[in-house]
Parts: structure tokens; C-alpha cells; sequence
């Protein structure tokens, strides 16, 4: 899973079956625009803890668009 940033500054890392959560001082998950996984499970792994963490849930969800007009067509 790769999250675009627009702007110039950012914080990029790579995630692989190796490494370990990237944590704050406190004990606790940081979650950036432009972190990379390697995997969408390791993804999901890390978000899963990051939500926990946090007090939320999230789930992945797919949609494709009409070209025409850019309603959705299947969800």
C-alpha cells in the first residue's frame, strides 16, 4: 500500500516481514502519508494495531467509476 502525498515534505519508510512497528516515545503506532509496505498485509497487520491503538477500525473498500461521468458502478 503506497499513500500519495502531494506536497514536497514527507515521511517515506518501507515496511518488510523483518521489521518491527515503528513506534513513538510513548509505546504508540505513528501513521504518516507516505508510508510504504511491502505487502497489503502487512499493511492491514500495521494498520490494524495503529487503529487499535487509536480507538478505531477501518476496513478497505473497492469502487469503480463510470468514465463518463463519474458515478459509481460497482462497489
Amino acid at each position: 500500500m503506497e499513500v500519495e502525498d502531494d506536497s514536497e515534505d514527507y515521511c517515506s519508510k518501507e515496511y518488510d516481514d523483518d521489521s518491527e512497528y515503528e513506534e513513538e516515545e510513548d509505546g504508540l503506532l505513528k501513521l504518516n502519508k507516505g508510508m510504504k509496505f511491502e505487502t497489503w498485509e502487512l499493511a492491514k497487520s500495521y494498520l490494524d494495531e495503529y487503529a487499535k491503538q487509536n480507538g478505531f477500525c477501518f476496513h478497505k473498500i473497492r469502487r469503480v467509476l463510470d468514465p463518463n461521468d463519474n458515478t459509481i458502478v460497482r462497489r
